[in-house]
């Protein structure tokens, strides 16, 4: 039997199915984190809107929802989010999007995923590329890291978004611009799975302009920035923004640490939204309405059942 989007042998003979329910689902994963120094913004979560399908009734759909890269100076990608048709030996995985690709640092190159996070210092400086494999999400690469010899400029590169690769960095006045890429519009009008926005530094001998970057459209985090003068002391840091809960943003780079902070941001949670035409026939999440649709929106794991 087909037209469901899975094979449902295995399933049973279903003897008291009611008709089934035409759904249409967003799929969001968690955004990633990123390095703890001079480090690209973190690439979003995979994003995937499903065309129309045919869910079951009576069967229940679980929903896990991806969590975005924890803050930490570890390096850490954001989960996968995923909607599973469970009924013993017959579950199946229905649609399924990636994590995203953390923004590396100073020393560790970035990560791909269901976006890829900005190019660093390291060596090539490159933004990751998306990898989506296996996986119905979709993303986009980070942007590459640019650098001036002698720390007077460094800008690493945003995180990939939805919609949109991340901004190369610019190490020549002002020095930044390596912004996150926008994340995409769903059918709910809502924007989800931005880009963070890479970090810069810079050490000279006097202040030059400085371009913060910014976090892609859809949750993604604003880069961090260090501008300092050596010979003063002086110090100008702009602290780091982590993605958005629940939009599978990426999380803003870290620049160098002052007074032994980095400042250190986090991936945005991810989120599964289900949508069908007309009044509530369904169970699970929290259940809205609008414009002759009713919506159940998870942002945490669950359970969807058809009635």
């Amino acid at each position: 039997m087909t037209g469901f989007g899975y094979n449902v042998s295995g399933f049973g003979s279903f003897p008291s199915r009611g008709s089934p329910l035409e759904i249409q689902a967003l799929v969001v994963a968690g955004g990633a984190n990123s390095g703890y120094n001079r480090a690209g913004g973190g690439g979003a979560g995979g994003y995937f809107a499903s065309p129309a399908r045919l869910f079951l009734s009576g069967l229940g759909y679980t929903i896990t929802i991806g969590a975005g890269g924890a803050q930490a100076a570890a390096l850490n990608n954001g989960s996968d989010s995923k909607i599973v048709a469970d009924e013993g030996s017959g579950s199946a995985t229905i649609y399924q999007s990636k994590g995203g690709g953390n923004g590396g640092n100073q020393g560790t190159v970035p990560s791909s995923g269901g976006s890829g996070g900005g190019g660093t210092i390291a060596s090539p400086r490159t933004g990751a590329a998306a990898n989506n494999s296996g996986y119905n999400s979709t993303g986009n690469a980070g942007g590459t890291a640019a650098y001036a010899s002698g720390n007077l400029g460094l800008a690493c590169g945003g995180g990939g978004g939805a919609s949109a690769a991340g901004t190369n960095g610019r190490s020549s006045s002002p020095i930044g611009n390596g912004n996150g890429g926008a994340g995409t519009a769903w059918l709910n009008g809502t924007t989800y799975a931005g880009g963070g926005g890479g970090s810069f530094y810079t050490d000279t001998g006097n202040w030059v302009p400085v371009d913060r970057a910014t976090g892609g459209a859809g949750g993604g985090g604003a880069g961090g920035g260090v501008s300092y003068i050596s010979s003063s002391g002086n110090v100008n840091y702009f602290g780091v923004s982590s993605g958005a809960a629940n939009t599978g943003g990426g999380s803003g780079g870290s620049s160098a640490a002052v007074s032994g902070n980095y400042n250190l941001g986090s991936g945005g949670s991810g989120i599964i939204i289900i949508r069908y035409a007309g009044a509530t026939a369904a169970s699970g999440g929290t259940i809205t309405d609008a414009g002759g649709y009713t919506y159940h929106t998870f942002t945490s794991s669950g359970t969807f059942t058809p009635n």
